[in-house]
């Protein structure tokens, strides 16, 4: 699984948007963009982004995920599946104002995630199997 790992970090390093979901404890999904990826120990990588509060939520009610990594003008990509083990505050920003935030934003935090793979598969807008992405050698 590492190879399959490392050649999707890799891949990440061109791409401009990295997404994933997440779901709450019935399963309802919801999708956010990740700032980063980077290889952890083995079988592990991290993720980093100002991820809104109901991301951070499920993944206390459910800390399985799914990351995409997906070039459209080639349409070739991945999709990592695997389960949050730790996820560190790194930074919080709350510069709104009450006055001008008709919304009440809460204040954004950049999170890193530590995040355990599961597996590894091909991605693509094309007909595909999923299939998972095997070690060479």
């Amino acid at each position: 699984m590492s190879k399959g790992l490392h050649a999707a970090v890799d891949f990440s390093e061109k791409l401009q948007h990295i997404f994933i979901t997440t779901a709450n404890r019935e399963g309802l999904a919801h999708v956010a963009a990740a700032d980063g990826i980077r290889l952890g120990e083995e079988g592990f990588f991290h993720l980093t982004g100002w991820y809104c509060e109901t991301t951070a939520r499920n993944l206390e009610e459910n800390p399985l995920i799914s990351v995409v990594l997906w070039d459209p003008d080639t349409d070739v990509g991945y999709q990592v599946l695997g389960e949050v083990e730790e996820i560190q505050e790194k930074a919080s920003l709350n510069g709104f104002l009450p006055e001008t935030d008709e919304f009440q934003s809460l204040p954004q935090v950049e999170r890193d995630l530590l995040v355990r793979v599961k597996e590894v598969l091909l991605f693509c807008h094309a007909p595909h199997t999923d299939r998972i992405m095997e070690p060479h050698g």
